[in-house]
């Protein structure tokens, strides 16, 4: 909120995330009209704003699914946006940051209690104690968030804090799954409702799975390294849930086909 208070202008892709995510004509290709003089108001509010209403988001959004104008980005974010913004049109600088920005703080606070179920996870799964468990969680949540990348990914009305959120959301489902699959592993004798948990779990990994890669194209190589991963540590280890991770893999394996014929469509036009 210090850093936020002193911000006192929008940078030039915060303007392009409004533009895109209204999807405005003006500032993407339209011109104003000759010969009428326009205050800086009304130019401001043709360049930023489109239609308030909830229909009007919803139309804005059908549109950013066919084309978002926006290459190298996917539309999730700024259909999220979009559906942020509904009702609001402000052309001040300050309304402007606040309420932009207010989704990254709504997605730094989700973040910041992954990141602790995260820990907590991992930990578990290493079987450290209570004092140990406290001093790591403080100091991941410190290394994490307490650093200028994450600071200013908060403070930047772009997909990055949507993206920091889905990377820890992705991580801790993992973490989860694997949590239930080590505690059954060792105890076949676990409690019936461990494996509709499991079950449940593994439906919730394809579903973040999904969300991050839509959040941005270069993250198909990170969830195809974790997935590598956790499949051969889980072929190693707890061999008779296999199949779930090679589910999980051909899951992420068709996103990716798919994903890739968009891409491709896209840039060949």
């Amino acid at each position: 909120m210090y850093y936020l208070e002193h911000r006192v202008d929008l940078h030039l892709d915060e303007v392009l995330s409004i533009v895109l995510s209204e999807y405005n004509d003006y500032g993407w290709g339209k011109f104003y009209e000759d010969g009428i003089v326009l205050d800086s108001n009304t130019i401001k509010e043709k360049l930023l704003w489109n239609d308030p209403t909830i229909s009007g988001a919803f139309r804005d959004i059908a549109k950013l699914w066919k084309n978002n104008r926006d290459r190298p980005h996917t539309n999730l974010y700024y259909s999220i946006f979009r559906l942020w913004h509904i009702g609001f049109i402000d052309n001040d600088t300050k309304s402007l940051l606040y309420r932009g920005i207010s989704l990254n703080l709504v997605l730094f606070a989700f973040s910041f209690v992954l990141a602790i179920c995260l820990v907590r996870n991992l930990l578990l799964l290493a079987s450290s104690n209570s004092n140990t468990m406290q001093v790591c969680i403080l100091v991941f949540l410190m290394m994490a968030f307490l650093n200028p990348a994450s600071i200013t990914n908060t403070l930047f009305m772009r997909p990055y804090m949507l993206q920091e959120c889905l990377f820890i959301l992705f991580l801790w489902a993992n973490s989860m799954l694997f949590c239930l699959l080590n505690n059954c592993n060792i105890n076949p004798t676990s409690p019936k409702d461990l494996k509709p948990r499991i079950v449940r779990m593994s439906c919730f990994l394809i579903i973040s799975t999904s969300l991050l890669l839509l959040s941005g194209y270069f993250t198909i190589a990170f969830v195809t390294i974790i997935f590598m991963v956790c499949g051969i540590y889980t072929a190693l280890c707890i061999k008779r849930y296999i199949y779930i991770y090679i589910y999980n893999n051909l899951v992420f394996g068709f996103k990716c086909f798919n994903i890739s014929k968009v891409f491709c469509r896209h840039y060949s036009r």
